[in-house]
């Protein structure tokens, strides 16, 4: 028992010969009582009831006990003054069992699938806590139980006592045990009559340590490896690496951040975003921070500065490339500057696309680079200046960018309408057939309304074609992000992740912009082909080539429309960009394996129409496929991690494209040297043609004045006609003396066939020799000429005597049978009646002026109509 009383005993005091004493002895003495271990006499054990007293002869010790008392023979030794001590043998056995004893407690982790490292040994223990043994009833069974129970629930594990073991022994005790939980094995011995055990209960066993880089969850059974972007330490904490990010601590999924800005922080296990970052993966900027990088914005003066140039650069780009295209001349359309401006365009826009799968400085070049060509907008600029300004109203924004094509068109056209915006006075002063040579001179030569603004929309169009596709496919790319707890799953815009993906707004822009991908995406590569059949079926080869000239420039007429395909390769690239999850070689792959098939297209359809061109465009194509071949080494653990093989790798890539641009400009300096040589070429002769048309006219004045003889009015025509051509000359000017010469001729051989000096071309019809009437027209200080001779007051002006009048600036309105006609009267020679009564004009001021005319010859009488020398060969 736990506190054990020794019999009782009485202490006597005899004599020599062992008679006790008794009533014989008065005295009394006090006596102490000790209990010595067998064999261990210095070890004396603590006990109750060690003291009384020796009254007459004799003294009893009573309630003497021993606590926790072990099994074996004990020594009680009574001591009292002057009398040597008394020496008791005891010997105290096992007592009844009353608990269980765990005497080698079982291992604290616990694997799974595996009998547990050290296995239980239970005993059986007495009150004073000795082991028994040797129980009376042998055919004991102890049963083990695990708490908490698992799931699924461990069997209970039986063990029968063993009497060569002197207790129940386990040999096989195995259990799956959940982490983050602690377990303990409850022993218990089965009912026996007269028997009350008290259960024995382990020590807490946990599942095993997880191995290093290795983290549990709470109810699992196994330790996981830790996830890419998180730092395990073998518990169930898991904090996130450098430049990683995750939502929340019950969320597995851990966040690559930008590696350009590296905005996230580790050692959290919540994402911390680096300042002025904010959001989910630290997308987003605090106020006052703009761009993928959160640079501060910079004064509203110098944004404002910066976008107002970058687009008058850009709209300045498109409206050259769209001048330059409307010119039909074929020369122009084959120089070499075209294509290789086209080639280099093409390519550093796929640069532009492919910018992501590189990284470090060749992604930033390429992306700044390309960026160029696509005519991207500064979005982080225009969001400083324009806070308010929403992703959605930029995606309409570009979307609506075409039709700066149709405003560039208009511009051109109300140009060539107004005839270089010309005066109406002075516009409906020039007839027909001048208005169309006019036309065919200016910038348009003479393309309809209708091929104005496809040649418009093509240019632009092939400038905008990747940022719109870029902005279709981006504003279609959420990024799945698990929130954790309540939230759950959310998707986000990929640019901008203030948007929710399962949002109304979002879900009504981004069916719009579905309906873009079908528009853009493949509606402007194969418009190109349908509306150039439409106009090679209706209109001719010669529509179509002029109006898509620059589209179709540099290729064979078997493949003029290749370029459509190039603008489908750009559509699979950005496709592939922009839905492949980023992080993975996949991207890299299908981009390579894209451009190497167009490649293998290029080089076996050879569409571009000279072997130069072939050969440029698949050089290019090379260096881009080599160039994401060998970006797909920093995949490798060992390259990414030496940084002077990464940087050797990155300076490979930018050597390459940077070749590949030397060739580029090389063959563009070799295009402005032809074009400068066909600009000499053709200036000198311009200059020969000039010299000659010269001596011609000389030759033919000489000639006109022999034949003319000393006719006076025919000299004045002969000196007005030849000091108006040779002062007023200029290369390309029209010549008009060529018509003249012809019909002074004609009418000299014959003069009843054209009986004035410069008769009409159609002066023989007898339908036109009705005399009209004077139209006086007293605003826009403008006067009614008749084109025929013209009877008013008995004044006759069908004579010469125009010739030797006075120019004054203004608007004569011709009215003929087909209908009315403006010119200047610079052009035409101010007419005074004879007499000098009624003059036919006004002076600068609008007044009018009575003038004498000078003394002239007698006129040359004609009833045929009257034509200036600049006027007459305008068939009306």
């Amino acid at each position: 028992k736990v506190n054990t009383v020794l019999p009782n005993f009485t202490v006597y005091t005899v004599d020599d010969y062992k008679h006790r004493l008794l009533m014989f002895d008065a005295a009394e003495y006090a006596a102490s009582a000790g209990v010595y271990v067998e064999g261990q006499p210095n070890n004396t054990l603590e006990a109750e009831n060690v003291h009384m007293t020796i009254l007459h002869g004799e003294g009893a010790f009573r309630g003497l006990s021993l606590t926790r008392p072990s099994v074996g023979i004990y020594t009680v030794s009574v001591k009292t003054q002057g009398f040597p001590a008394v020496l008791v043998s005891l010997t105290i056995t096992e007592g009844v069992p009353v608990r269980l004893y765990i005497l080698t407690q079982p291992s604290t982790e616990v694997f799974k699938g595996s009998p547990l490292e050290i296995q239980p040994f239970i005993e059986l223990h007495d009150d004073a806590g000795n082991t028994v043994t040797q129980p009376s009833i042998a055919s004991s069974t102890v049963v083990a139980d695990i708490e908490p129970q698992t799931d699924p629930p461990t069997a209970s594990t039986f063990s029968i006592f063993s009497s060569g073991d002197g207790g129940f022994k386990y040999t096989t005790f195995e259990f799956v045990a959940e982490y983050g939980k602690q377990y303990i094995i409850r022993f218990r011995l089965l009912p026996i009559p007269g028997w009350l055990v008290a259960d024995a209960i382990s020590n807490p066993m946990v599942a095993r340590r997880c191995d290093a880089g290795q983290f549990f969850v709470y109810g699992e059974t196994e330790c996981t490896q830790c996830p890419p972007g998180g730092v395990c330490n073998r518990t169930d904490i898991i904090v996130a690496d450098n430049n990683y990010w995750r939502a929340a601590k019950d969320t597995l999924i851990f966040h690559e951040c930008d590696l350009g800005t590296l905005p996230c922080l580790g050692g959290f296990e919540i994402g911390t975003c680096k300042y002025p970052f904010r959001g989910p993966l630290c997308k987003l900027c605090e106020s006052g921070f703009t761009g993928d990088s959160c640079a501060q914005c910079a004064d509203g003066f110098m944004s404002l500065i910066h976008v107002v140039v970058l687009s008058s650069v850009y709209i300045g780009v498109i409206s050259f490339t769209t001048v330059k295209a409307l010119s039909k001349d074929p020369k122009e359309k084959k120089a070499a500057t075209v294509i290789v401006f086209k080639q280099a365009v093409s390519h550093f826009q796929n640069l532009w696309i492919l910018a992501d799968l590189f990284g470090g400085a060749a992604r930033n070049v390429f992306d700044s680079g390309g960026g160029a060509f696509t005519m991207s907008l500064p979005v982080a600029t225009i969001q400083c200046l324009i806070p308010s300004l929403t992703p959605f109203s930029m995606f309409y924004f570009y979307m609506c960018l075409p039709g700066l094509g149709l405003l560039i068109g208009l511009c051109i056209s109300q140009y060539n309408r107004t005839l270089g915006c010309m005066e109406y006075l002075q516009r409906s002063a020039m007839s027909s057939d001048l208005v169309d040579v006019w036309r065919k001179r200016s910038v348009t030569r003479g393309k309809t309304l209708l091929q104005i603004y496809l040649v418009c929309l093509a240019v632009i169009l092939y400038f905008l074609y990747p940022t719109l596709i870029g902005q279709i496919a981006n504003f279609n790319n959420c990024v799945l992000i698990d929130m954790g707890g309540a939230e759950g799953q959310r998707r986000f815009l990929a640019t901008d992740y203030s948007i929710d993906c399962d949002s109304f707004m979002y879900t009504s822009v981004a069916f719009v912009s579905r309906i873009f991908v079908a528009g853009y995406g493949l509606g402007i590569p194969l418009s190109f082909v349908v509306v150039g059949k439409y106009l090679r079926r209706r209109h001719g080869v010669t529509v179509e080539s002029e109006t898509f000239a620059f589209f179709m420039a540099g290729f064979r007429e078997q493949t003029r429309y290749w370029e459509s395909l190039y603008m489908i390769r750009k559509l699979l690239l950005i496709s592939i960009v922009t839905f492949i999850q980023p992080g993975t070689n996949l991207r890299t792959y299908l981009a390579m394996w894209t451009t190497s098939c167009f490649l293998g297209l290029n080089a076996s359809a050879k569409p571009w129409a000279t072997r130069v061109a072939n050969h440029l465009e698949n050089y290019a194509a090379a260096a881009l496929s080599i160039c994401l071949n060998l970006t797909l080494l920093f995949s490798i653990k060992e390259v990414a991690d030496d940084q002077a093989v990464a940087l050797v790798i990155t300076v490979v890539i930018l050597s390459i494209q940077g070749i590949i641009m030397f060739r580029f400009i090389v063959s563009l300096l070799g295009g402005v040297r032809e074009m400068a040589k066909a600009f000499r070429d053709k200036r000198n002769k311009q200059k020969e043609k000039e010299e000659l048309r010269k001596q011609q006219l000389a030759q033919q004045a000489r000639v006109v004045q022999m034949m003319m003889g000393n006719n006076p009015h025919a000299a004045a025509l002969l000196r007005r006609m030849t000091q108006s051509d040779m002062i007023g000359f200029a290369p390309g000017a029209r010549e008009k003396w060529r018509p003249a010469m012809r019909k002074i001729k004609a009418g000299m051989k014959n003069p009843n066939l054209y009986p004035g000096v410069v008769p009409a071309p159609i002066r023989t019809d007898p339908e036109f020799r009705r005399p009209p009437t004077w139209l006086d027209r007293s605003r826009n200080n403008s006067v009614a000429v008749p084109r025929r001779s013209v009877v008013d007051s008995g004044i006759e002006l069908g004579m010469p005597h125009p010739i030797q009048g006075t120019w004054r600036p203004g608007t004569i309105r011709h009215a003929t049978m087909e209908g009315t006609m403006m010119t200047t009267l610079s052009d035409l020679p101010q007419v005074e009646r004879p007499d000098g009564s009624l003059p036919l004009s006004r002076d600068g001021t609008g007044t009018m002026r009575a003038k004498t005319p000078p003394e002239l010859p007698p006129p040359l009488q004609t009833d045929g109509p009257w034509y200036p020398p600049h006027q007459q060969f305008v068939t009306p």
